[in-house]
């Protein structure tokens, strides 16, 4: 979808005079207000722990945290990041992953009133430096401290380094003496923080980074009433209890992983953290832990269903499963419930600048199957108080039914991009007669139907979601292009394989000197492991669209076409130049 020739808040918006839904008006179901939410992270996880404190709250690598351990360790670490000097609002880099310290870490930057940035320790330095400008105060794991000397030393300010689990730091508070280094020993000794400082609706309540198309990666800070509005809808929407077993399955760079934890934690149900081994392959998991609540990328169900894991009946203690951060194949679907007959099913949306999820679609059995297009589940309705509207090619709202790009409001959207006024100005705007109503441009292709239900189509520009994650595809091409030491190189999404599941591929010339498994190795120092080419694949002139430029799509057919071609027929499937 081309971009509109000027900017959308430049263009009359239809008014309710015009008959256009939701614009003009306001229905019940979408009537976005300024209040914020009562409570914050914080408070929703203290009000469980003082309800349930014997009941497990956080179950990982086969050890129990009841809601009482986990506030108690908690508020010692919320009571030394005070005595860093870390003020309220704030940000407190974790930088761990899926661990003890992670999880503890967290709320006890909550409990501090601070927001938390978590910091994948496998993320190439460069990309954690960028991360974590302005954070004074980080938490750690000992399976990060090789990877704590490059963060440090790069660091402009001190910074407070808590570990909870760490007892000694080795050569580092002596090569890196400006920081101060505050590990187990020392927590053991502090007095639990006897209350939560309390964070204000206009708080960051945590900072999260995806894939930026300048090759940056790009920070979207999410307040306390943003997230707020979420997890109230979801208490609703999912009724979790106490007797819940729900599982952990995004790593704390996701969004989703927000939902994970504080949905869990609001209800006083348990969290089950599965292993990054075990998120792929998880029915013994599933069935060991008696888990009743799931959450994942579809992706996880299509591996799933290639390794012959989603058996009928094979996981009765279900109730619930919900699917989030990319299309969800309704095949995939089908063998899910078939699975887990006793669950009700429901696909959800939404961009990080939206606060996890913001449309969902419930699934009621084979009756739904008729809202399905092109054999992809809906992403379904607004949430109340969210709003959604489509914007054709020339910048004008869309009536009724038919596609467009999304746009999205209401209080679970964010205010902007971290220190980016630019790319704030392009993707936040206001639209004609809704002045005080901020709109997220979120680039997705979407179909409204004749009921109002919304069909995901794909990206607007080069943006795409792999295993949940969001990639800008000009980031890729970055690391190949500095991996090549040429121009002509460039990532695409290539063909799904006969289960559904996708890669990225690399497109470079052929006419590079440098072999593969070079080009690959110093592109895994460049990027995350969930941005890496899976192969690269040689090309005999690279196809030119019209305005000069490599033309991304022809080489995304030319790759399905070789996938489809037979081998004994192929001989020569490089896409010929095109002028």
């Amino acid at each position: 979808m081309a971009q509109p020739p000027f900017p959308l808040f430049l263009r009359r918006a239809p008014s309710a005079a015009d008959g256009h839904p939701g614009v003009g008006k306001t229905s019940p179901a979408s009537e976005t207000t300024c209040s914020g939410a009562a409570l914050t992270l914080a408070e929703r996880f203290l009000r469980s722990a003082e309800r349930f404190p014997e009941r497990p709250a956080l179950v990982i690598g086969g050890k129990a945290l009841t809601y009482a351990a986990l506030h108690r360790r908690a508020a010692q670490i919320a009571r030394a990041i005070l005595d860093s000097g870390c003020a309220r609002g704030e940000l407190v880099g974790i930088f761990a992953q899926r661990s003890h310290t992670a999880f503890v870490g967290i709320l006890g930057a909550v409990m501090a009133g601070c927001g938390y940035v978590p910091l994948n320790p496998s993320f190439p330095t460069a990309r954690l430096r960028s991360m974590s400008e302005g954070v004074n105060v980080l938490i750690t794991e000992p399976q990060a401290l090789d990877s704590l000397d490059a963060l440090l030393a790069a660091a402009a300010e001190p910074i407070t380094v808590i570990g909870p689990e760490i007892e000694r730091f080795g050569p580092l508070p002596l090569s890196l003496s400006r920081h101060r280094f505050v590990g187990a020993d020392e927590i053991d000794t502090l007095a639990p923080l006897p209350e939560a400082r309390r964070a204000l609706p206009d708080d960051i309540a945590y900072l999260l980074f995806t894939s930026g198309s300048t090759g940056a990666p790009k920070g979207v800070p999410v307040l306390q009433r943003n997230v707020g509005a979420y997890l109230d809808h979801i208490a609703e929407r999912f009724d979790l209890g106490p007797d819940d077993r729900a599982s952990q399955t995004f790593e704390l760079t996701f969004d989703l992983s927000v939902h994970d934890l504080f949905a869990t934690w609001q209800a006083g149900a348990s969290l089950c953290v599965l292993s990054s081994r075990a998120v792929f392959a998880p029915a013994r998991f599933i069935v060991d832990h008696g888990l009743t609540v799931w959450f994942s990328v579809p992706s996880v169900a299509m591996m799933m269903a290639r390794l012959r894991l989603l058996r009928p009946g094979a996981f009765p203690t279900l109730r619930l499963a919900l699917f989030c951060g990319e299309a969800l194949p309704l095949n995939t679907l089908r063998l899910w419930s078939a699975a887990a007959p006793n669950a009700r099913v429901e696909n959800l949306y939404g961009p990080t600048e939206a606060t996890i999820a913001i449309t969902g679609f419930r699934w009621a059995g084979e009756t739904s199957t008729r809202l399905c297009r092109r054999g992809i589940v809906p992403i379904g309705m607004p949430f109340p108080g969210q709003r959604a509207e489509l914007a054709d090619e020339r910048g004008g709202l869309v009536s009724g039914s038919g596609r467009g790009e999304l746009l999205l409001a209401g209080t679970q959207v964010t205010t902007g991009y971290w220190r980016a006024p630019d790319q704030t100005a392009s993707r936040f705007i206001r639209l004609p007669g809704c002045p005080d109503l901020q709109w997220y441009r979120t680039g997705d292709i979407v179909e409204r139907d004749e009921e109002g239900c919304l069909h995901f189509v794909g990206r607007a520009d080069s943006q795409i979601k792999l295993n949940g994650n969001r990639i800008e595809l000009q980031e890729v091409d970055a690391a190949l292009r500095e991996a090549t030491g040429s121009d002509l190189a460039v990532s695409v999404l290539g063909p799904s394989a006969e289960d559904g599941l996708r890669a990225i591929v690399g497109c470079i010339d052929a006419a590079i000197t440098r072999d593969d498994a070079a080009v690959l190795r110093r592109c895994a120092e460049l990027l995350p492991a969930y941005m890496m080419p899976a192969r690269l694949h040689r090309v005999r002139g690279m196809p030119l669209n019209i305005n000069g430029k490599i033309d991304r799509a022809a080489l995304a057919q030319e790759l399905e076409r070789i996938a489809c071609t037979p081998a004994e027929q192929f001989e020569d499937a490089n896409p010929a130049p095109r002028t």
